[in-house]
């Protein structure tokens, strides 16, 4: 039995429609072979995914011939959590290396990750994503001037790509000068 074996009763397998999540679910129909009717595969779609993850969640579901199930997540803690991914001792290289042997793989820049602008992605990623995708970036700007609130306690979307945009591109050149914690100190 391989830390991949489905576990007893219903199984909900929350795909992400990332790398290290459409490896797992690789992984689980490996150890499975079809999956039974008491396993669901979901994709809580946030509405807030890069294009490219939507079109990948896709992909996955057509070329490994299982059903996803889209949904809109709701925080409901009827079910008890199984993590195979922790269990087996997969890393951050063993998911890329599995990516690299497909014939296909998510289109969104490793490091971007799928939510285009999560508040817990950190300040340099925020920041090249600025720089990338200003139009998607600003979405995240204007629900913080429509709320009234930050994402975030020490930034926000605004001021980031305020300084983004006075910053011109040789900001990219060294992830360092993103570092901050909070009033201004380095932690690298």
């Amino acid at each position: 039995m391989t830390p991949y074996t489905l576990p007893d009763g219903n199984v909900l397998v929350s795909f992400s429609g990332g790398r290290t999540s459409g490896y797992m679910l690789h992984e689980i129909l490996q150890a499975n072979g079809d999956l039974p009717s008491r396993c669901k595969v979901t994709f809580a779609n946030t509405g807030r995914e890069m294009p490219e993850t939507l079109d990948f969640v896709q992909e996955v579901s057509e070329r490994w011939a299982v059903p996803v199930t889209w949904l809109e997540y709701r925080k409901d803690k009827r079910w008890q959590n199984w993590f195979p991914l922790a269990n087996a001792g997969a890393d951050l290289q063993t998911v890329m290396d599995f990516w690299k042997a497909q014939s296909f793989d998510l289109r969104v820049m490793p490091g971007l990750g799928n939510c285009d602008g999560c508040f817990l992605k950190s300040e340099a990623t925020l920041a090249a994503a600025w720089r990338e995708h200003p139009d998607r970036m600003q979405w995240w700007a204007d629900m913080e001037h429509r709320t009234n609130g930050a994402f975030h306690k020490t930034r926000t979307y605004a001021e980031l790509g305020s300084f983004v945009s006075r910053q011109g591109d040789w900001i990219f050149d060294d992830e360092n000068f993103l570092c901050q914690a909070d009033d201004g100190e380095c932690t690298a």
